[in-house]
Protein backbone atom coordinates (compact mmCIF):
# COMPACT_ATOMS: atom_id res chain seq x y z
CA UNK A 1 0.00 0.00 0.00
CA UNK A 2 1.75 3.61 -1.01
CA UNK A 3 2.19 5.75 1.81
CA UNK A 4 -0.59 8.04 2.22
CA UNK A 5 -1.03 11.32 1.16
CA UNK A 6 -3.03 13.61 2.79
CA UNK A 7 -5.36 16.50 1.03
CA UNK A 8 -5.17 20.27 1.71
CA UNK A 9 -7.71 20.60 4.84
CA UNK A 10 -10.35 22.94 2.65
CA UNK A 11 -12.92 23.36 6.06
CA UNK A 12 -9.84 24.45 7.82
CA UNK A 13 -8.64 26.43 5.10
CA UNK A 14 -11.82 28.58 3.74
CA UNK A 15 -12.76 29.02 7.52
CA UNK A 16 -16.03 26.67 7.66
CA UNK A 17 -14.71 23.88 10.46
CA UNK A 18 -16.39 25.86 13.19
CA UNK A 19 -17.36 24.34 16.60
CA UNK A 20 -16.51 24.28 20.31
CA UNK A 21 -12.86 23.70 20.64
CA UNK A 22 -13.20 21.63 23.79
CA UNK A 23 -15.55 19.42 21.81
CA UNK A 24 -13.64 19.13 18.62
CA UNK A 25 -10.59 18.28 20.35
CA UNK A 26 -12.35 15.58 22.40
CA UNK A 27 -13.77 14.10 18.78
CA UNK A 28 -10.05 14.11 17.07
CA UNK A 29 -8.45 12.52 20.81
CA UNK A 30 -10.78 9.65 20.50
CA UNK A 31 -9.46 8.89 17.25
CA UNK A 32 -5.98 8.57 18.99
CA UNK A 33 -7.78 6.68 21.97
CA UNK A 34 -9.26 3.86 19.53
CA UNK A 35 -6.16 3.68 17.85
CA UNK A 36 -4.37 3.22 21.37
CA UNK A 37 -6.69 0.64 21.91
CA UNK A 38 -6.62 -1.19 19.18
CA UNK A 39 -3.10 -1.83 18.72
CA UNK A 40 -3.02 -5.35 20.10
CA UNK A 41 -6.05 -6.12 17.75
CA UNK A 42 -5.38 -4.47 14.96
CA UNK A 43 -2.49 -4.71 11.87
CA UNK A 44 -1.70 -1.18 11.27
CA UNK A 45 1.33 -1.91 9.51
CA UNK A 46 -0.96 -3.68 6.86
CA UNK A 47 -3.56 -1.29 7.12
CA UNK A 48 -1.91 1.91 7.09
CA UNK A 49 1.73 1.26 6.36
CA UNK A 50 3.90 3.38 8.62
CA UNK A 51 3.07 4.39 12.09
CA UNK A 52 2.62 8.13 11.16
CA UNK A 53 0.58 7.35 8.24
CA UNK A 54 -1.90 6.55 10.67
CA UNK A 55 -1.98 9.97 12.31
CA UNK A 56 -2.09 11.60 9.31
CA UNK A 57 -4.89 9.60 8.19
CA UNK A 58 -7.27 10.50 11.06
CA UNK A 59 -5.69 14.08 10.79
CA UNK A 60 -7.57 14.16 7.01
CA UNK A 61 -10.34 12.54 8.20
CA UNK A 62 -11.16 15.03 11.29
CA UNK A 63 -10.23 18.04 9.00
CA UNK A 64 -11.93 17.09 5.58
CA UNK A 65 -14.16 14.35 6.99
CA UNK A 66 -15.30 11.35 4.57
CA UNK A 67 -18.37 10.66 1.99
CA UNK A 68 -19.38 7.89 0.06
CA UNK A 69 -18.38 7.67 -4.28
Amino acid sequence: MPPFRPVPPPRVANGSLEGDADKLAMVFMGFIFAHVLARGKLDFERIFGQRDDALRYYISVFLTGVRSK
